[in-house]
């Protein structure tokens, strides 16, 4: 039983005995006076008197003890109930301390759930700019590409255009070679009707020293040509 529970069950136990000491020595004290005047009949009606007293106090100490025994098991009541609540908040003290615990693991998982995304979040910070720096370097590379090819096309342009200008070179070239080949077939011919008519001449008159004329003619002309042509040929693979 609780130290509360005792300490209500004295307090009572007192309390009943304190109403209850004048009674027991009123009782003992008019008994001792009673066997002394029996024998008068106002003594008896005082004895009637007290009996009646008497009477009406133990109903009265009938009725405390009635209302101490309903105290009594109010207690008990009490105490068990307290005991029972005692029993259920160690219950829910166990199941809370249980929760606390299934929480405090939630947490943690959780904590380190969020460093782990924290973690992640700067690694993914880190290889954007890295991914950043690299895509800026291919945009000047690519500028740089779109540049050349810019360059390159307006080189195979100028090469296209040098290409034709050769090509319409070459064919006037092939032309003027086709015309210096007439010339040329048509001087060796003059040159051998005048080496014939010099012949003639010198034996006719054979007294008069006739000087031949020998024309310096430098290069050859169809040898220039053709170096002209090999020339252009270099430039159309």
């Amino acid at each position: 039983m609780p130290p509360a529970c005792v300490c209500v069950l004295h307090l009572c136990w007192s309390r009943c005995f304190i109403s209850l000491l004048p009674t027991l020595l009123s009782v003992v004290h008019w008994s001792f006076r009673v066997f002394g005047e029996m024998t008068d009949f106002a003594a008896f009606r005082e004895f009637q008197a007290r009996s009646s007293i008497i009477a009406e106090r133990e109903r009265a100490v009938d009725l405390r003890r009635k209302l101490l025994q309903e105290l009594t098991q109010n207690v008990q009541q009490l105490t068990e109930e307290c005991k029972r609540r005692d029993e259920q908040l160690q219950q829910e003290r166990l199941r809370f301390a249980q929760r606390k615990a299934a929480q405090d693991e939630k947490v943690n998982a959780k904590e380190a759930q969020g460093q782990a995304q924290r973690e992640r979040v700067a690694a993914l910070d880190v290889e954007e700019t890295r991914l950043r720096t690299a895509i800026a370097e291919r945009e000047e590379e690519m500028q740089r590409v779109h540049e050349e090819l810019a360059q390159r096309q307006s080189l195979t342009s100028k090469l296209r255009e040098a290409k034709e200008g050769l090509t319409n070179l070459k064919c006037q070239l092939e032309e003027w070679d086709a015309k210096v080949m007439k010339l040329e077939t048509r001087i060796a011919k003059m040159e051998m009707v005048v080496e014939k008519r010099h012949n003639v001449i010198a034996e006719r008159l054979p007294k008069y020293d006739m000087p031949r004329i020998e024309a310096d003619r430098g290069n050859n002309l169809e040898e220039t040509a053709g170096e002209s042509i090999l020339l252009i040929d270099e430039f159309n693979p």
